[in-house]
């Protein structure tokens, strides 16, 4: 008889953990969905400002690009801000929210990727404001390299690495709620929070010419690249998890030549502004967008499954993927195809220099694939 009531005890104790923990992976997976959003609405007015800005120039501090940007700024900070103060008021009174959530200054108890997200939309909305004083001071600036355009582009990147753990965080307590719907919808979640991550950190790469800024932007490139497609297949040990961050990816780019371009010319009319630059076909401007990283996700996931089949060693698989992203990642075929193709073994030499961006970028995120893993259990 004791047997039975204790057994009866844990059932009625587990049932109520259960609960909590279904609205925890919840909470996350809503709020993390809403980080990505506002990510993705971040790039896409970045992408219509850089183009508003070298066709036509820098007219005033709130124009449509800039509420875009500060959208998906003041988006992404707000559900953070939520994320932290629920899960700390809900920890006080919760052990097992307080079990799945990670400490900070001995007062918030919430997801590493709220705190994360927070913190990076924090660094993004400042950097918008010293921008407008930059430009306040030496005036029009449409290079991307510029102090505080890095400064918000680096933010709003972590913003969408902080959605990405946000949501393989509600993954894994999906899991172990038993809701393998729900952990799928998580994960893929976290995969399209890494590939707008890799988007944002991709515009940090148009950089003006010189020799030492193009050594500069192949290393960039493949350690993006390779940053976020080892992240992905580490953290979701799918068959097709790299080649869902390089469809995310290409699907952004797609986006961003049908979206920007309509836009710049819808503006520029009702605002009856005329281009800077009317000789240059503002619709290819946008659209110069390296695509070799797609290619380089797709076959990622292919040559692992050939890896799989012949038991490759771990090693020889980082290897040969290294080689493979610091080639395709590379501005290789965008040189080749302005310059021309009689110095082939040129543009090869000069994609292998992506290689040990590759390295340090798949080293980065393998490491950062397994922590997220286990985050949170």
């Amino acid at each position: 008889m004791a047997k039975v009531i204790d057994g009866a005890r844990l059932v009625s104790t587990a049932q109520p953990a259960a609960r909590t923990l279904r609205s925890v992976w919840i909470l996350r997976l809503a709020l993390g969905a809403i980080i990505t959003f506002s990510a993705l609405i971040f790039i896409l007015g970045t992408s219509w400002d850089i183009q508003w800005h070298t066709l036509i120039g820098r007219d005033r501090t709130l124009i449509p690009p800039h509420i875009m940007i500060l959208g998906g700024v003041t988006l992404s900070g707000l559900a953070a801000l939520v994320g932290v103060l629920v899960e700390t008021l809900w920890a006080r009174h919760s052990p097992v929210v307080a079990q799945t959530g990670t400490g900070f200054a001995g007062i918030f108890r919430s997801s590493l990727g709220a705190y994360i997200a927070g913190y990076a939309g924090l660094m993004a909305a400042i950097a918008f404001s010293l921008d407008s004083y930059w430009h306040a001071l030496y005036g029009i600036d449409v290079a991307v390299i510029a102090p505080f355009h890095v400064m918000a582009l680096l933010g709003m990147g972590l913003v969408a690495l902080g959605a990405a753990y946000m949501l393989l965080s509600a993954a894994t307590l999906a899991t172990r709620t038993g809701d393998v719907g729900a952990a799928r919808a998580a994960s893929l979640g976290g995969l399209l929070a890494l590939g707008v991550m890799m988007c944002i950190l991709m515009l940090l790469t148009d950089f003006t010419a010189g020799t030492l800024t193009i050594f500069a932007e192949i290393v960039l490139l493949a350690f993006v690249c390779a940053w976020a497609l080892f992240t992905a297949v580490r953290a979701v040990e799918w068959r097709w998890a790299a080649t869902c961050v390089g469809v995310v990816y290409g699907l952004f780019a797609l986006l961003m030549q049908v979206f920007v371009p309509p836009a710049t010319t819808t503006l520029a009319a009702i605002e009856q502004l005329a281009f800077r630059r009317p000789d240059v076909p503002y619709a290819l401007m946008v659209f110069q967008w390296p695509l070799g990283p797609i290619l380089a996700a797709i076959l990622f996931d292919v040559i692992r499954e050939v890896a799989r089949r012949r038991n490759w060693s771990a090693s020889r698989l980082t290897i040969v993927m290294v080689v493979l992203i610091g080639i395709l990642s590379s501005p290789f075929f965008v040189l080749a195809f302005r310059l021309g193709s009689r110095y082939p073994w040129f543009f090869l030499a000069f994609s292998l220099l992506g290689i040990p961006g590759a390295y340090i970028g798949s080293r980065l995120g393998r490491n950062m694939g397994a922590f997220m893993r286990v985050l949170e259990r």
